[in-house]
């Protein structure tokens, strides 16, 4: 019998070649804490590393966690604060590539090797931050009532690193 249980979660921490007392240490005191953790978004802040990292499923439903006050796309997103120099990481799982409804083992070469478009999504950070420095998949961005939206050119599922500065 299976039993499936509504709004049940789980979370678990990785200790790599940890000493039992450290072990039993991170058991109470994990040094991140579980923001979010529902069907719109994961957010979780590492305190001591002044880092967030979001997985946001549901833009459209997510509503302001740290920085990142809105997306309007499913995204990976990371935010490092360092005093007024931080930095802003941005991936898009999704992409883009031909759907295929039949077996993947035989899956046409126009959709194995074709092209991949990539997709131009939208981030709204809290505050007025500036880039520091040219990046070429950062299109524009745009300050509105105490908020910076960045337009970023996204593809292949890569990470972009964006510095910025918090004025």
């Amino acid at each position: 019998m299976v039993v499936l249980l509504k709004g049940a979660s789980y979370e678990y921490l990785v200790l790599m070649d940890a000493k039992r007392n450290e072990a039993k240490d991170r058991a109470t005191n994990k040094g991140y804490q579980v923001l979010q953790q529902d069907s719109v978004a994961h957010v979780v802040k590492h305190a001591k590393l002044n880092m967030t990292g979001y997985v946001i499923f549901k833009p459209n439903e997510f509503h302001s966690k740290g920085r990142i006050k809105g997306v309007d796309t499913p995204l990976l997103l990371m935010m490092k604060e360092n005093g007024k120099a931080s930095m802003l990481t941005i991936a898009n799982p999704d992409l883009h590539m031909p759907k295929w409804n039949h077996n993947m083992s035989v899956m046409p070469l126009d959709i194995t090797h074709g092209y991949i478009s990539g997709e131009v999504v939208s981030v709204t950070l809290d505050g007025i931050w500036r880039p520091i420095g040219y990046n070429y998949d950062l299109l524009s961005v745009k300050y509105d009532n105490q908020s910076t939206t960045l337009k970023i050119y996204t593809r292949d599922g890569k990470s972009i690193d964006l510095p910025l500065s918090k004025q």
